[in-house]
């Protein structure tokens, strides 16, 4: 798999991710300090493309996730208590 990194320092493979590092927003823990606001799923005629937009909770500033030419998508609902469905649990490539 190819994957480019704009904006962010590259992931490590294999690992569920919750920080985005080297952002212009500094480090973002996408678990303890943000809340999913939308998922935004694009169908092009040759490509797929997926937004996750997030907001961080201390000041509200958005932060989002674009990932294109997706060719294969699982998205999972752990609940846990009230509020959950705003909670980024993780992301694995």
């Amino acid at each position: 798999m190819k994957a480019a990194f704009i904006g962010l320092d590259p992931w490590s493979f294999g690992s569920e991710i919750i920080e985005c590092e080297g952002t212009s927003l500094g480090n973002v823990d996408l678990h303890n300090d943000c809340d999913v606001t939308s998922v935004v799923l694009e169908l092009g005629t040759d490509s797929v493309q997926i937004q996750l937009a997030f907001r961080i909770a201390k000041d509200g500033a958005p932060f989002s996730l674009t990932f294109d030419d997706v060719s294969s998508l699982t998205i999972e609902q752990r609940s846990s208590g009230t509020g959950d469905g705003q909670v980024f649990h993780a992301l694995d490539y």
